[in-house]
C-alpha cells in the first residue's frame, strides 16, 4: 500500500477551515423548518444568512438592498403562511 502525502489544497494549510465570514446568503423557501435549519447551519460557518418567507419576498425586493451574494431559492414554492397558493413571483 502506498501512502499519499497530503499538502495544501487551494492555498489552505492542512486542517485549516475555509470560511466566508460575512458572505451574504438569502434563503427563500416555503418550508420553515428547512429554511431555519439552513440559516442556522450557514451562520455557524460564518455566512451572513437570512431566510425569507414567501409572503415577505415582495417587500424585501422593493427596498434598497445591499449585495445579496448567493440566493437559495425553492423552485417549487407552494403556499405561504396563510395557505394561499403562490403564482409566479417576480424574482
Amino acid at each position: 500500500m502506498q501512502r499519499v502525502a497530503s499538502g495544501p489544497v487551494d492555498g489552505c494549510p492542512p486542517g485549516a477551515r475555509r470560511t466566508a465570514v460575512g458572505y451574504p446568503v438569502l434563503i427563500i423557501d416555503d418550508h420553515e423548518l428547512f429554511s431555519t435549519a439552513l440559516t442556522m447551519a450557514l451562520r455557524s460557518e460564518g455566512f451572513d444568512a437570512v431566510a425569507l418567507t414567501v409572503d415577505c419576498v415582495q417587500d424585501y425586493l422593493s427596498r434598497e438592498a445591499g449585495p445579496t451574494g448567493l440566493v437559495v431559492l425553492d423552485l417549487d414554492l407552494g403556499q405561504d403562511a396563510q395557505m394561499d397558493s403562490m403564482s409566479t413571483a417576480p424574482i
